[in-house]
């Protein structure tokens, strides 16, 4: 382990399952992402047979999956039958990670509209609050951990929004949660898009976060790059989890550098921190 700080580590490569674990495997992950908006992953096209043979590597590598719902399902829009159907479809998400004993990420999704962005935002918030009722309650008898995963906040986009990417919008959502086995997947990448501050996230939220994904960026577009390779300060990030003590899940979701590469840019982080400590 890095630190004592971070519980196990997970990996991103866009992979289909099958290819996802073997990787995760080789590179001694202890997770790995099923990438839930690729087509091959969409519940329907998960047979009992192809279910069974994924549990049996699950079980002999010892490399355990999180399914990255479909982030483009609408579960935010105003339109209530386009919203039952997105909710139906995170169902059918659950009942899959149930059979694979998979914690399942979930996103605000995005909305358009034009004009009157203030208004429209806050209805798009208390929309994927009567998402999250129907979702957690189908969840919670399924026995699948929900992770909500914040998005890009772009500014520059109209009339495209995403939902759920700011803290004030993260505490909107959670303060109406009374689930206790709902849980924040914080996006750094995600969270320093046009003038975020994941820092502060950390420190305001960290009793909620389940896990991070890392990346980094120009605080523009969100890129992948590598841990050392955009604006995001990650020793203050790593400083920040040392000051909370927040423990949980680190994910690598980086584009052009490896899992093990991702590895060491983090060690070199906590060990410069132990130095300063020391100093």
């Amino acid at each position: 382990m890095i630190s004592k700080f971070i519980s196990a580590y997970a990996q991103q490569h866009y992979f289909l399952a099958e290819e996802g674990i073997e990787q995760a495997k080789k590179d001694r992950a202890n997770y790995w992402y099923i990438d839930g908006s690729l087509p091959e992953e969409y519940p329907e096209n998960w047979s009992p047979q192809r279910i069974d043979s994924l549990t049996d590597k699950i079980v002999s590598h010892r490399v355990y999956p999180i399914f990255h719902g479909n982030f483009k399902l609408p579960l935010s829009s105003d339109i209530s039958t386009v919203r039952a159907t997105a909710v139906t479809r995170v169902c059918d998400e659950i009942d899959l990670s149930a059979e694979l004993a998979a914690p399942l990420i979930i996103h605000g999704g995005a909305i358009v509209e034009p004009r009157l962005v203030v208004k429209a935002k806050k209805k798009a918030l208390d929309s994927y609050l009567q998402s999250l009722d129907k979702i957690i309650a189908y969840a919670e008898k399924k026995k699948v951990t929900i992770l909500l995963e914040n998005l890009s906040n772009y500014k520059n986009y109209r009339p495209f929004h995403y939902i759920f990417t700011t803290p004030e919008e993260y505490k909107y959502v959670f303060d109406r949660i009374a689930a206790k086995h709902v849980y924040f997947f914080f996006d750094v990448g995600h969270g320093v898009i046009c003038d975020g501050d994941p820092v502060g996230v950390i420190r305001e939220f960290n009793k909620r976060i389940w896990g991070m994904s890392f990346s980094n960026n120009d605080g523009i577009r969100d890129l992948h790059l590598g841990i050392p390779e955009g604006v995001i300060n990650y020793q203050k990030v790593v400083d920040t989890i040392i000051e909370t003590r927040w423990r949980g899940v680190l994910a690598f979701e980086v584009r052009g550098r490896s899992f093990t590469q991702s590895i060491s840019d983090v060690v070199k982080l906590f060990e410069r921190e132990k130095l300063t400590a020391l100093a």
